[in-house]
């Protein structure tokens, strides 16, 4: 029995040791190491930055992380840790000097460590504001008083980021053009409007203050004067253009300039011989009349026209009641009206010797030379470029009303290309014979027809737009209406035969249809 004892003692002692020695390899793991970074990360204020932390966590376990700062924003406050570093972002306070993030990892036994990272602040840096005008901002301007001036494309410039922008001029805001600055971009544009009639004529100080994220400010002043156009009426003697101011008479020519607006009075001949140069920007208005008493500007043949705008200040011929600024409606006709060319080029017509009085002028009474036609295809009239042509077709008689556009025999040596006419009572563009070629032909909301060709038309036209409004229409409107010859001279040549390229015609509900040939008309149509 004692020797049983013994054995079970030995038994149950071996059992211990074994067990102790198995508790041995089972110790806890390390705990978790964060490591702050070495250097001290300085940011500017406001500015967004990244703290890195070196992480060491024990083989097997997992590991979370909560992230707080002091005087910055922690973008990432807690999370998982993966490998051997820990990137926290963050964003700076508004306040300088010493900020920190802090970061405590804990792993999947509880066992956790902290480490703090230090960030300075830095102030404001107040980098410069400047402004550029890009050549934007006139020094002087000729306006209409009423005229709206409109400032965009200037750009100002901040390191620290553009938050607003405010114009003034004379003390008072002007409306900025809805700019808005988000995120404070380092550059921005900027632009505001000004209706002059709060102006007057005279010098105005325009002042531009920038306001950057720091809230530091810088203004750029600039000094405008507006000149008030002033007006001149244009009238015709027994040898065409009257003696008046900006004619020169040794060239026989008469230059219209942008700061002046040129009111026509009666029908203003051009005459054999003379010019009429007008400058970019230029605006003619004609009187309102009927009959003898509408106006209109003819350019006869052996004179010139030599209108040449840009696509951003085109040259518009309008009637005296139209400021530009939406006095009219958009359907409004016969106000006036309208150009007149006439040349030496060839047409059907076999009256008086193939040349004829053009349709929209009075037969009696005239200054001037209404007659166009001749036999010199190269003829030229001059140079119809960038003009706009508005709310004309005064009313001449029973069923004659002026175009818009008139070409009446006119020479393939005129240029003619971004014209637009836009309501006119008759049709806004017609040819009577000729062999002009034109490019850029824009018409809208005829009266009658967009584009008339008769008499033997012979030249191109590319690039045509003709939109019909059945408001403005008659009942026998057409986009295209394409005659060969009047009575007998149907059959005569030339023929109506033109080359027309790249037309879009887009009509409206109730008009009586779109192209119409009749009267041995020919022609081609291509690309359209």
């Amino acid at each position: 029995m004692k020797r049983l004892a013994n054995y079970l003692f030995l038994l149950l002692t071996g059992s211990m040791l074994f067990l102790y020695s198995c508790k041995d390899d089972e110790d806890p793991k390390p705990a978790p190491t964060v490591t702050a970074p070495s250097t001290i990360t300085s940011v500017n204020n406001g500015a967004d930055g990244t703290v890195t932390f070196s992480v060491s966590v024990a083989e097997g376990l997992t590991a979370t992380y909560t992230a707080t700062g002091v005087n910055v924003t922690v973008g990432s406050a807690s999370g998982s840790v993966s490998g051997t570093s820990l990137a926290i972002p963050f964003t700076a306070g508004t306040t300088a000097g010493a900020a920190s993030v802090s970061v405590t990892v804990k792993d999947s036994e509880n066992q956790s460590t902290s480490a703090t990272a230090t960030i300075n602040v830095l102030p404001p840096s107040d980098g410069a504001i400047t402004f550029n005008t890009n050549g934007k901002i006139p020094s002087t301007a000729v306006l209409v008083i009423g005229e709206i001036l409109t400032i965009e494309g200037v750009d100002v410039a901040s390191e620290d980021g553009v938050k607003q922008v405010t114009v003034t001029v004379n003390g008072t805001a002007a409306p900025a053009l809805g700019q808005t600055y988000t995120g404070n971009p380092a550059t921005a544009e900027y632009g505001f409007t000004v209706n002059t009639a709060d102006l007057g004529a005279g010098t105005f100080s325009i002042v531009f203050t920038a306001e950057d994220a720091n809230g530091s400010t810088s203004s750029f002043a600039h000094a405008l004067t507006v000149t008030p156009i002033t007006e001149i009426t244009l009238e015709s003697d027994e040898d065409g253009i009257a003696n008046i101011e900006g004619f020169d008479e040794a060239t026989k020519t008469l230059k219209l300039t942008a700061n002046i607006t040129y009111i026509l009075d009666g029908f203003v001949f051009v005459a054999d011989g003379q010019t009429i140069e007008i400058e970019a920007g230029t605006v003619i208005k004609g009187l309102p009349g009927q009959g003898g008493g509408a106006s209109a500007l003819i350019i006869s043949r052996g004179g010139k026209i030599m209108a040449e705008g840009t696509s951003t200040n085109p040259i518009i011929m309008t009637g005296l009641a139209d400021n530009l600024m939406g006095s009219v409606p958009d359907d409004t006709e016969a106000l006036w009206g309208g150009l007149i060319l006439l040349g030496k080029a060839p047409t059907n017509n076999e009256s008086n010797g193939f040349e004829k009085a053009i349709e929209g002028l009075p037969t009696d009474g005239l200054l001037g030379d209404p007659l166009y036609g001749g036999d010199a295809a190269d003829d030229n009239s001059g140079v119809v470029k960038y003009v706009s042509i508005r709310h004309g077709g005064s009313l001449i008689g029973g069923d004659n009303e002026i175009n818009g556009l008139t070409m009446g025999g006119v020479g393939n040596g005129t240029t003619i290309e971004y014209v637009e006419v836009w309501s006119n009572l008759d049709d806004n563009f017609e040819w009577f014979g000729g062999t002009v070629n034109a490019k850029y032909l824009a018409s809208s909301w005829a009266g009658d027809d967009g584009y008339d060709y008769d008499e033997g038309f012979q030249g191109k036209v590319q690039f045509g737009l003709v939109w019909a409004n059945e408001a403005n229409a008659k009942d026998d409107s057409w986009s295209g209406e394409h005659d060969g010859g009047v009575g007998t001279n149907e059959a005569l040549e030339p023929y109506s035969t033109p080359e027309l390229y790249n037309i879009t015609y887009i009509g409206d509900v109730g008009l009586l249809g779109t192209i119409l040939f009749r009267d041995n008309a020919g022609g081609e149509y291509h690309n359209s």
